[in-house]
């Protein structure tokens, strides 16, 4: 008897110690990141320049402060550097408004995936390219001008009023699949709260396995040890706003993944459409290679994500078709020749063989410093093709 109070209590005690190095480490966690927080101040949305209207008011590089060289909070809580050129776009040096002859420069437009959201001035796709760019000594040199521009139909106002005055050679357009199509419907979605149809639901959202799989994901210390100590196993997709199962969900647009949508989506990829045609015969009235890039939400590219959502919010499988956005796209482009980029399928193989997650955790819909290294493998020799051919 005397033996099994002592294990009982070794028990308890071993327990004990667990839970409080368990609690111990998520303290730690929050605590480290809190403190890094703690040295800039500054955030994401700290590099917009402030009290604009982002629907007319453009600097010649977009919607970013000028002149801003500073820490900002990152992806993983450390400060990562930001840092525009006295025009407002995301690079480096300051550079011309006219450029010299031997300088081929490329806008690279977009919203945060473009941006660079939360990640430093070298991890963006972007930068990559610059730098891949400049290494072919081919007797020019390569300017990749990050200019954040939150939706393709925001992409025509800008050169219309601003971009065309740099004289691009290259401008290549990031399409968020999903978000920016919701973007560029001109439905506002503040007012907005429309529910994804029942008949694309299996059941109550949370039902099965609901809770343990958020609470973990929400677990910073969790998140970390298994990046740390195994395979990428999928995560929930991150909703915006109270409505889990909303048509407009700002963050991942879920509703236009659907085989059979409602009229309104339909809409909305019509939107999209006419204003890549705008850029289209825009490239052409002002002389510039127009570059369409797909930019593929974490279900379409770890399928233990889209498994983990489905599970989650009770979605039917058969009423998606992930693949959706981007052959309606695809094929709008080839009818109009334009060149447009899909990486979905690069970017699914780089994950599958890296076997670690391309997006940033708890959900977020945004690329990490390896997402970010994936799609930019994936188009800098069709980029530097399309730029010969054109020359």
């Amino acid at each position: 008897m005397g033996i099994f109070k002592k294990a009982i209590f070794a028990g308890i005690l071993v327990a004990i110690i667990l839970i409080v190095s368990v609690a111990l480490g998520e303290v730690i966690c929050r605590g480290t990141d809190k403190f890094f927080s703690s040295i800039t101040h500054l955030d994401y949305l700290d590099v917009f320049r402030p009290n604009f209207d982002v629907t007319t008011e453009f600097s010649l590089g977009g919607l970013l402060k000028a002149d801003f060289n500073h820490l900002v909070i990152g992806g993983y809580g450390r400060p990562v550097r930001f840092r525009t050129n006295s025009m407002g776009f995301r690079y480096n040096k300051n550079v011309a408004l006219n450029p010299d002859p031997d300088v081929i420069r490329i806008l690279s437009l977009g919203d945060s995936f473009t941006t660079g959201y939360r990640i430093a001035q070298n991890q963006t796709f972007s930068w990559l390219l610059d730098n891949y760019l400049n290494s072919k000594k081919d007797g020019n040199r390569y300017e990749v001008l990050i200019s954040c521009i939150l939706h393709p139909r925001l992409s025509l106002s800008y050169l219309s009023a601003q971009g065309i005055k740099l004289k691009p050679n290259v401008v290549i357009l990031g399409i968020t699949l999903g978000n920016d199509m919701l973007e560029d419907s001109y439905v506002d979605i503040t007012k907005v709260n429309k529910e994804i149809p029942q008949d694309c639901l299996s059941g109550e959202p949370f039902q099965v396995n609901g809770i343990a799989h958020p609470i973990l994901d929400k677990s910073l210390l969790y998140t970390r040890l298994s990046n740390l100590f195994r395979r990428y196993q999928g995560e929930t997709i991150c909703r915006c706003g109270e409505n889990y199962l909303n048509l407009y969900d700002l963050c991942n647009g879920l509703g236009f993944y659907i085989k059979d949508p409602p009229a309104e989506i339909n809409s909305a990829y019509a939107n999209l459409l006419q204003s890549l045609l705008g850029l289209k015969n825009l490239s052409e009235q002002y002389h510039f290679k127009f570059i369409v890039v797909l930019f593929p939400q974490r279900f379409q590219v770890q399928q233990e994500d889209w498994d983990a959502t489905v599970l989650y919010y009770g979605l039917k499988r058969e009423a998606f078709d992930l693949d959706k956005p981007n052959k309606l796209i695809m094929d709008f482009c080839k009818k109009e020749n334009i060149d447009c980029i899909d990486p979905t399928l690069e970017m699914a193989a780089f994950y599958k063989a890296e076997k670690k997650n391309l997006y940033f955790s708890l959900g977020d819909m945004h690329w990490n410093a390896l997402g970010n290294k994936a799609i930019y493998n994936t188009i800098k020799d069709r980029v530097y093709e399309a730029i010969r051919k054109r020359s």
